[in-house]
């Protein structure tokens, strides 16, 4: 698994254990290329086989004190690898439950889409612009052939890129899972099946603070017994009480449904996305009183539904925290472009719901954005405000919540 680095904020003294491993070096992260060989191998082989490379054997023997939690808090590692196999389970249920439609569900989560734009006449076009750009493959080139390849590459990403981008999107969350749960399972069969390589490379991590469990059990790794009794202390000693936790989300999920902004808003908080985004620490009544008296992007447009600005403010909050930042930005694109053409009047009405299409339902009513058709006259500039409005509400929602993590 390559030379362990010893540093960035991975690199902190666990209780009754050692330092955790840098997150750069831990197997998930460092087996996972970011490209492919050609064969078409994802994996960082390094000149031996796929199959090699993801044996619990080979990532036992490349397992390290500063790459592994297996080798350095069990705890820990017991802890994590729980919550992996939970969601993979999770997961799993949901893509190949007995009570799942398979076809709806692809659909669901974009893979439908993605075949048919790949299918398409421009998605040939564009994968054999890829054939022919991949300097991996035996191409005559000349400056025409790559000419013309790339102006077909670039093509395909910038038409209908909204809907690849949110197809994509789709397929991330999927393989992602998928990814995490089959790597992270490998390497739970190669702690448990080669316990004493795990056990020598935690040499390194022992010290007079260590658990006298783990020192019995680093020092008779074959033994099943001083194994869970080492499992059993570091658990007991590493692991805090569970955290509250976050509703999960379904993949198939739509991210600007109802539910999931309720859930989102009930896990994460009312986080103000429209005031200052101040992530300085306070107590909960300062910070509550921020929210309060931060400006609602209401008070410089009429509130036509009647409610208080607070209500309407708490509602547009709801709404953003189902709306993902990826598909504010794209939105926000879109329409920056799409507003040149309703002022000038040559915009259509079916270009018009395509743009609305991408606000999520939810959100156009929590700003109160109720036009279904193309607006007219004096009316356009009013839509576009607000639009622009929501937009920059939202990206200022999310930079909220992200600097709010940070500070975590």
């Amino acid at each position: 698994m390559g030379k362990p680095r010893n540093s960035g904020k991975g690199a902190t003294k666990g209780r009754k254990g050692g330092k955790a491993p840098d997150p750069g070096q831990r197997l998930p992260k460092f087996l996972l290329a970011p490209y492919v060989d050609d064969v078409g191998c994802p994996f960082y082989c390094r000149g031996q086989e796929e199959d090699q490379v993801l044996k619990p054997s080979t990532i036992a023997a490349g397992a390290t004190s500063q790459n592994s939690e297996w080798a350095s808090r069990l705890g820990i590692a017991l802890s994590e690898a729980s919550g992996v196999a939970e969601m993979g389970a999770a997961t799993m249920e949901e893509l190949f439950g007995e009570a799942v439609d398979i076809n709806k569900m692809l659909s669901a989560m974009g893979v439908v889409e993605l075949q048919k734009l790949l299918d398409s006449s421009e998605g040939a076009k564009y994968l054999a612009a890829c054939t022919h750009l991949n300097k991996l493959n035996e191409a005559e080139r000349d400056d025409d052939s790559v000419k013309e390849a790339v102006a077909a590459w670039l093509a395909w990403w910038t038409e209908d890129a909204a809907k690849k981008a949110k197809a994509f999107r789709k397929l991330a969350r999927v393989a992602g899972r998928l990814y995490l749960w089959s790597v992270d399972s490998l390497e739970q069969l190669a702690f448990a099946g080669h316990p004493v390589a795990y056990a020598k490379a935690m040499k390194a991590a022992i010290t007079e603070e260590s658990l006298e469990a783990v020192k019995r059990w680093q020092k008779d790794p074959q033994s099943e017994g001083k194994l869970l009794k080492a499992l059993r202390a570091t658990y007991d000693a590493q692991v805090q009480g569970k955290k509250k936790r976050k509703t999960r989300r379904g993949l198939a999920e739509e991210s600007g449904s109802a539910s999931h902004a309720a859930a989102a808003a009930n896990t994460q908080g009312s986080t103000t996305g429209t005031g200052s985004t101040d992530s300085s620490s306070g107590s909960e009544p300062d910070q509550a009183k921020r929210r309060r008296t931060a400006p609602s992007p209401l008070e410089s447009l009429p509130d036509e539904s009647g409610g208080s600005v607070a209500e309407a403010q708490a509602a547009q909050e709801t709404a953003l925290a189902g709306w993902q930042l990826s598909e504010i930005q794209s939105s926000s694109e879109a329409w920056a472009e799409f507003a040149a053409a309703l002022r000038a009047k040559t915009a259509t009405e079916e270009a018009f719901k395509t743009h609305l299409a991408l606000l999520p339902v939810s959100v156009r009513a929590a700003f109160n954005l109720k036009l279904s058709k193309m607006p007219k006259g004096e009316i356009v500039e009013k839509l576009l405000t607000r639009i622009e409005l929501i937009h920059a509400t939202g990206l200022s929602f999310w930079k909220a919540q992200q600097e709010g993590r940070a500070g975590e």
